[in-house]
C-alpha cells in the first residue's frame, strides 16, 4: 500500500524523471538538427500509435471472439 510520503517521493521522482527527459530531448534536437529530429520523432510516434492500435485491436477480436464462445457454450448446454 502506498503511503502518503512514498506518493510525494514517488511524485517528485517523476518530475525529475521529465526534467531530465526534456533536457535530454533538447541536447538531441540541438545536435541533429530540427527537421531531422522532428521527423525522425515523428516516425518513432506513428510506429508507436501503430502497435499500440494493433494490440487495442487484439484485445477487442479477443474479447468479441471470448464472449461468441461463452454464448455458443450457453447454447450447448441448454440444448444438450
Amino acid at each position: 500500500m502506498l503511503s502518503i510520503d512514498n506518493l510525494v517521493h514517488l511524485s517528485a521522482s517523476t518530475d525529475e524523471l521529465k526534467a531530465t527527459a526534456v533536457e535530454l530531448q533538447d541536447l538531441v534536437q540541438q545536435k541533429v538538427g530540427t527537421t531531422k529530429f522532428a521527423v525522425t520523432y515523428n516516425k518513432i510516434r506513428q510506429t508507436v500509435l501503430g502497435v499500440q492500435r494493433e494490440r487495442r485491436t487484439a484485445r477487442v477480436t479477443k474479447a468479441c471472439f471470448c464472449f461468441r464462445v461463452q454464448q455458443v457454450a450457453r447454447y450447448l448446454t441448454v440444448i444438450l
